[in-house]
């Protein structure tokens, strides 16, 4: 990140909205298996990098990639037709960890997610952090729809940032806990913005089919169209499509 005018947010110009899902390891890892007590994913995401892996293949899920190394986000983008089994296993074991029954799946999304917003060279200058899901795309509309110049908070899980229209461009802010905006960390073009969040709700209702034949094959037998927008965050009317 360029700090060379610190009182200057970088311009982010070209960059990608990306919806990823967090797979946490603990549903999948066998008994006795332990993790890197002695780094943390920062110090060592290789270490980190291989333990969520080897966790995954315990439950014999291999082939998933996350964002980045020592990360446990994974872009939703890569669940295809060919790695249907692949998201029918990680979900399975989500749900059969959680004890959740098979009439109840709707109350048990994922264990965390959201949108990533990641510029060409491959830089992360967003991700959902604690509690965060893939329905914050909503929030993410509504900021771009929020009244020029204020500040306004843009739920990503906690910490979370805050952001605010400027001449075209939307400023984001570095991620706090408080009340109050934090240090302007990055701005990205307003038109660039809208392009991009139509093209994550388009990947959401893609994905979401791949998890509607997951329920499916789960045994699911409810109301899979209303659950699977709830699951996925797909929104109604979203203004962006």
């Amino acid at each position: 990140m360029d700090k060379s005018q610190e009182n200057s947010p970088t311009l982010v110009d070209s960059f990608r909205l990306v919806p990823v899902i967090e797979i946490e390891p603990f549903p999948y890892m066998a008994k006795g298996r332990s993790y890197p007590a002695d780094s943390s994913a920062a110090s060592d995401p290789a270490a980190w990098a291989a333990y969520w892996r080897e966790s995954l293949a315990d439950s014999n899920i291999e082939g998933v990639v996350p964002i980045r190394d020592g990360s446990w986000l994974v872009p939703t983008e890569s669940f295809k037709e060919e790695t249907q089994e692949v998201l029918e296993a990680v979900l399975s074991g989500l749900w059969k960890h959680h004890k959740v029954e098979v009439t109840d799946i709707s109350s048990a999304g994922f264990s965390g997610g959201g949108i990533v917003l990641m510029d060409h060279e491959g830089t992360i200058w967003l991700q959902p952090s604690c509690c965060g899901d893939l329905g914050s795309l909503k929030d993410w509309g509504g900021l771009v729809n929020s009244p020029p110049e204020s500040w306004n908070m843009l739920w990503i899980g906690h910490p979370w940032v805050y952001a605010r229209h400027e001449r075209g461009r939307i400023i984001f802010s570095d991620q706090t806990e408080s009340n109050d905006p934090a240090e302007e960390v990055f701005t990205v073009p307003l038109a660039r913005l809208k392009s991009e969040l139509a093209l994550a709700h388009q990947e959401l209702i893609r994905f979401s089919s791949h998890v509607e034949s997951a329920m499916t094959a789960y045994g699911y037998s409810g109301d899979v169209t209303r659950t699977v927008k709830q699951f996925c965050g797909v929104a109604e009317n979203f203004p962006f499509s």
